[in-house]
């Protein structure tokens, strides 16, 4: 017998319906599993990884009367944590330069960022762009909440495939917090400790006792940090928002939700108040080296002038030109 009459009887005509006629059309000359395509995916060794969501997301799609334009929100706030470093050459950390920008995988509302690199000054890159991201969402009035680790990761050049034991730890932990923010699992701060770079980071990373659920780690395989530290969304200058405005950024929850929503915005408002108590205090930013501001053109629409964010890197081209010149002069 003929593998294509066995499979005939396996899946013989089916009449569920007189006006609807089944019959197989094909036979299945492989099985997937036994020799499954390797070819698009790749081993990235140590790669640095956020896993990120919004919070109130149901909520915030019952109340989108547009798809298309919360889909463009989505994509803004996706382009800003994959953005921000394309100009290249932002941080410097021991001479050695920033040379990528984080990628993301994104599924719904959930991000996953990644870099292929974990030397000193993409850590900082990485962080600055995240750093970012949160603002941007959070001003958006789409807080996010997240977790950032460490560790090989295998991905896809064509699917949208990421596993390893870092992207794993990372989901978790997003899960597993009450805020709005994102925490360094445990795997991030080790690679942070081992390059001497906890207190340099400082305030882009500031110690913080994080706000878990309290059951978080009762049945979790996943470790809660020893050493907690928080990325500090508004680390930056130009990044800030008043205490008395931040409820003003959540999306009303849903009856059922409103005890944990309220507990996630006063742990948000508390996180707030201490960075900002810090800056006040100690006159912390971090910035690229090579960062200016340029103010545009008064707008009458907003009321103000636009900022925009510059690097300088004709400048330091010139000042390199100029330190070769003087070495060759006689």
């Amino acid at each position: 017998m003929t593998q294509h009459k066995k499979n005939q009887e396996d899946c013989p005509e089916v009449n569920a319906d007189p006006g609807l006629i089944f019959r197989p059309i094909g036979v299945w000359s492989g099985d997937p599993l036994i020799n499954p395509d390797l070819r698009d995916l790749d081993v990235i060794k140590g790669a640095l990884v956020g896993a990120f969501d919004f919070l109130g997301f149901g909520e915030i799609m019952r109340s989108s009367d547009d798809l298309l334009t919360l889909g463009g929100r989505v994509k803004a706030i996706a382009n800003v944590v994959r953005g921000v470093g394309e100009e290249r050459n932002v941080f410097s950390v021991k001479g050695k330069r920033s040379t990528s920008s984080p990628s993301v995988s994104q599924v719904s509302d959930t991000f996953l960022v990644y870099s292929s690199s974990d030397e000193p000054q993409d850590v900082v890159q990485f962080l600055w762009n995240i750093h970012h991201m949160l603002f941007c969402a959070l001003l958006q009035g789409m807080p996010m909440r997240g977790a950032v680790a460490r560790g090989d990761i295998l991905v896809s050049n064509n699917d949208p495939f990421f596993l390893g034991l870092a992207p794993y730890e990372a989901l978790r932990l997003e899960k597993a917090q009450e805020w709005s923010g994102a925490c360094l699992a445990q795997s991030f701060v080790q690679h942070i400790e081992m390059l001497g770079m906890i207190e340099k980071l400082v305030p882009l990373v500031l110690p913080y006792t994080i706000p878990w659920k309290s059951s978080a780690f009762s049945q979790s395989s996943v470790q809660r940090p020893t050493k907690e530290f928080a990325i500090n969304w508004i680390a930056d200058g130009p990044n800030f928002i008043s205490p008395d405005f931040l409820d003003t950024k959540f999306a009303r929850p849903a009856p059922e939700d409103a005890k944990s929503a309220k507990r996630k915005y006063r742990n948000t408002h508390r996180f707030l108040c201490k960075a900002l108590e810090q800056r006040s205090q100690h006159g912390l930013f971090l910035s690229p080296e090579n960062r200016r501001i340029v103010l545009g053109a008064y707008n009458e629409k907003f009321g103000g002038r636009p900022i925009q964010f510059v690097l300088d890197h004709e400048e330091a081209e010139d000042k390199e030109a100029q330190a070769g010149d003087a070495k060759n002069t006689p």
